[in-house]
Formats: C-alpha cells, sequence, structure tokens
C-alpha cells in the first residue's frame, strides 16, 4: 500500500456544531475507514499561501493551513495502524470477513462548508471525485451550540442575546468567522457552490435530528453512502456537546427575529435536500 503522499476520498465539510467531530470519531472506528490523525485540518479553506506549519502549532492555534506532504502526512499514523492490524490478522488460522482489499481515506473540516469559497473550487481541481458528507442542524440551535461552546471557552464574553442581536444586526463580518452565529447557518448559500462544482450522488446532505435521535441509523446511511460494510462503532459516545438544552437563555422575541432572519434561506434550501427544513420555522 502507497502511504505516501495521497489525498481523501471523502471529506465531512460541515456544518459547525452538527455532530461532525462525532462522526469523525465513528468512522475513524471503521475497519475500512482512515481518518485524518487532526480534525480541521481545513487545507482545501487556504486563500493564501500556508501560514504556518503544522509542527509550529500552538495550543492557542490549534488550526493551521497545511503544505500538501504535511496535510498527505495526517492520513499516514491511520494507515500505518490498520495496515499492521490487517497484516497480523492475515496470520490467524481462520478467516477474518472485517477486512476489504480498500481502504478509504476521510478528514473533517467545517470551515469547507463555511468557506465554500475558495474550497469547493480546491476541492474540486485536486479531488474531483471526492464524496462529500454534510450534516445540516436548524439553523437557531446551530448559533446556540455555537455561542455556547465560545462562552464555556472564554472566547465570547457577551450574554446569548447580545451575540444573537449583533449578528441580526449585521454586524458578524468585522468579527472572525468562528463568531459568525447567523451567518454561518445560512446552509442555502453555502451549499450553493458545492451542487454546483460536484455530481448529486458525490453529495450525502443529512439532516441533524435524525442523526441526534438515531446516531447509528444516521452512521449506516453514511456508510452506505461511502460504499463500505454495515459497522457498528464500540463506542457511539456524542463529542463535543454544549447544548443539552437546545435553545434554552434564548429570548423569545430574539427567537422570533433569527427565524425571520432565516427564513428565505431557508426556503431556498428546501429543493437542495431530501427532508424537511421548513420545520426549523415552526
Amino acid at each position: 500500500m502507497d502511504l505516501h503522499v495521497k489525498l481523501p476520498d471523502f471529506l465531512i465539510i460541515g456544518a459547525q456544531k452538527a455532530g461532525t467531530t462525532s462522526l469523525h470519531y465513528y468512522c475513524n472506528q471503521h475497519p475500512n475507514i482512515c481518518m485524518s490523525d487532526v480534525k480541521e485540518p481545513m487545507f482545501f479553506a487556504s486563500t493564501s499561501l500556508p501560514r504556518t506549519t503544522f509542527q509550529e502549532q500552538t495550543a492557542k492555534d490549534p488550526y493551521a493551513f497545511f503544505y500538501l506532504d504535511e496535510y498527505s502526512d495526517l492520513f499516514k499514523k491511520a494507515l500505518r495502524s490498520k495496515t499492521i492490524r490487517r497484516s497480523f490478522l492475515s496470520y490467524l488460522p481462520f478467516p477474518v470477513r472485517a477486512f476489504s482489499s480498500s481502504l478509504l481515506l476521510g478528514e473533517a473540516s467545517t470551515a469547507y462548508l463555511a468557506n465554500p469559497f475558495p474550497s469547493s473550487v480546491w476541492i474540486k481541481k485536486m479531488i474531483p471525485t471526492v464524496k462529500l458528507i454534510v450534516i445540516l442542524r436548524n439553523p437557531i440551535e446551530r448559533a446556540v451550540s455555537a455561542y455556547k461552546m465560545y462562552a464555556k471557552n472564554g472566547v465570547d464574553s457577551r450574554s446569548l442575546q447580545e451575540a444573537m442581536e449583533f449578528g441580526l444586526n449585521g454586524q458578524e463580518s468585522s468579527i472572525d468567522q468562528g463568531r459568525w452565529y447567523l451567518t454561518l447557518g445560512l446552509y442555502s448559500r453555502l451549499l450553493g457552490p458545492y451542487l454546483k462544482a460536484f455530481r448529486k450522488e458525490q453529495i450525502f446532505i443529512g439532516d441533524y435530528h435524525e442523526y441526534d435521535n438515531d446516531n447509528l441509523g444516521f452512521l449506516q446511511k453514511v456508510f452506505a453512502f461511502l460504499h463500505v460494510r454495515p459497522f457498528v462503532p464500540k463506542d457511539l459516545k456524542r463529542l463535543n456537546i454544549y447544548d443539552i438544552q437546545r435553545t434554552t437563555g434564548l429570548d423569545k422575541s430574539i427567537e422570533v427575529k433569527m427565524k425571520t432572519f432565516f427564513e428565505k434561506d431557508i426556503q431556498a434550501l428546501q429543493p437542495m435536500v431530501d427532508f424537511d427544513v421548513q420545520k426549523w420555522l415552526n
């Protein structure tokens, strides 16, 4: 097996706060899937030369843009581990059916959906046959979850109401993109470039509500999309959960304004997906 430069077979591109960390974790347990050693490498989101190398990352700046060889290196540890395990199983005195002859490489970077330009352009140019996985969540819930994450981590000191009002007033472009609580929920705008660049059969768009209620069933749909066998991960714990109470704490008047803010985009999104997104307006 070639363990040198190899680009992913699939990408989990978003949305932020829609279970992508858990999906990365589940996929990595599948015997025929190798996920990048680091989640969120954001390789295809770069608009300029790499700002830093992987070796120069710090705890305060965990995300970086990579050179091609560094990006490829993210997959080598997982590839070696599964290759060694396969070699071991080949010596067993009985057949092991858990492993097929191929391994898929994957990674998860929510920055790709958040930045459809240039991400969709770079991805199409470098890996035109790649498969893309998107999970879409009620944009209001997503916004509240993102705020709770940043507030808990000390990144955002504003109140929930202040943070949402900031976006409703059209001021998000003046701060770092991570705290674009409303703009990153305009899914039709973000998905559009991908739907134009890639064939429909290359893109899996899933409903977070379904995922949240039946993560195992949802996972089997993902595996079917990737053309790997059904598999039940040993560990199905959920990761990076910041919103057990959903929209608790959000003022009702702000919630109404947010539904109005998202309504036009949700209407545009409906024909792009195979599940009901109108429910987000109820």
